[in-house]
Formats: C-alpha cells, sequence, structure tokens
C-alpha cells in the first residue's frame, strides 16, 4: 500500500493535528516568527472555495463580487504546486488580506516553545 504520494524532504504522510517549534534564538514578529490566521472557519471556506473563482480581469484587483466569476473548469489551486506546502499570500488569496489578519506570536527567547493546533489557526513563517 502507498501511503503518500509525493516523496519530499518539506512534506509528512502523516496527520499532524499539533505543530510546533522551539527557537534557537530571540526574535520578534516579522523576523522569522510564526504569524496564525485565527479565523480559521472563514479561512478555510475561503481556501477550500478559491480554485472555483478567478477575477474577470487578471490585471485587476478590486475584491468586488461582481468582479469575479466561477471557474469550473480550471484546475488550478492557488497558492499550490507539486511538491510544497501551501501557499497563502496577498496574491493568491486576496480576500483573506493577509496583510491585515495575520497576528504574529509574540518575541521569543532561546528554548521558547510554540505550539499551534492546526483546527484552530492557518500559520506561516515570517
Amino acid at each position: 500500500m502507498r501511503t503518500h504520494l509525493i516523496s519530499t524532504s518539506n512534506a509528512c504522510s502523516i496527520f499532524r493535528p499539533w505543530q510546533g517549534w522551539t527557537a534557537l534564538s530571540s526574535t520578534g514578529p516579522n523576523e522569522g516568527t510564526l504569524q496564525v490566521l485565527p479565523n480559521l472557519p472563514v479561512a478555510s471556506s475561503y481556501i477550500i472555495l478559491r480554485p472555483f473563482f478567478r477575477p474577470k480581469n487578471p490585471r485587476s484587483d478590486s475584491l468586488k463580487f461582481e468582479d469575479w466569476e466561477l471557474d469550473t473548469d480550471s484546475s488550478r489551486f492557488p497558492g499550490s504546486s507539486i511538491g510544497k506546502t501551501q501557499e497563502l499570500n496577498v496574491k493568491s488569496h486576496p480576500h483573506l488580506h493577509l496583510d491585515k489578519t495575520m497576528v504574529s506570536i509574540p518575541k521569543v527567547r532561546p528554548g521558547d516553545q510554540v505550539y499551534c493546533e492546526l483546527f484552530d489557526s492557518i500559520v506561516q513563517v515570517k
């Protein structure tokens, strides 16, 4: 039985509801610490539905409902590529307003540990 489809160093073949790390140096917000998107139900719904919509004009930055259309023909999943993790950014997921909604963890010192329950937040390192 094949347990995973893509063998890469940055992928995990088991379900991990918790993830965390131990700080090896002092660092603060926007210096390499984690950021979380705390409103998981809304964010998850958007991420799941995002592949089904595209802007009518790819050059437009409009987020208005009428400037987007249903896309059931494409297999494109914004922010994803084979062998990589899911990336959320302001270009691939504009309606999440990541530049305003991501929350940095506080300053950490060597030995501090940070754990995130994946059901409660979406995590990125910034």
